[in-house]
């Protein structure tokens, strides 16, 4: 999936190093927080665009003679508002690229010999805490 977006895919980026052979396990972690991170950015991205283009296409209707579409376009508009700061996906998204980031950074130094399997899986359980789990504020 990731070759096409010209980036380089965790699951194949790692295939018979160190990490693989000796904590794969890890390396599971690492690509399932990649994917995640990737689709948390998706969905922010693609619920701003939506928040901003059913609210643009409300405010261009008002005063015309398309109430209900008026009534849909704010109701979409607002849903798409709500849903992207209700699970607080922005912050969601960032907080899952930047376990992956710190993850991946001690999986590159583990395969150099720098830092131990300790420090790896130290790794892991920080990226697990700062992913943290799903919230919903309604205000």
């Amino acid at each position: 999936m990731w070759k096409r977006l010209g980036i380089p895919d965790s699951g194949t980026l790692y295939t018979g190093t160190r990490i693989d052979k000796e904590l794969p396990v890890i390396l599971k972690y690492l690509i399932q927080w990649e994917n995640m991170a990737f689709l948390l950015r998706i969905a922010h991205v693609t619920l701003g665009v939506s928040a901003i283009f059913f609210s643009l296409l409300a405010a261009s209707q008002i005063g015309s003679l398309h109430d209900d579409a008026v009534k849909i376009f704010a109701f979409l508009a607002a849903v798409s508002v709500a849903l992207m700061t209700g699970f607080n996906l922005g912050e969601k998204s960032n907080n899952a690229r930047n376990a992956w980031r710190n993850l991946n950074t001690s999986i590159m130094r583990f395969n150099s010999n720098e830092v131990s399997e300790q420090e790896v899986i130290n790794a892991y359980q920080e990226g697990e805490k700062q992913i943290g789990d799903i919230n919903f504020s309604s205000g």
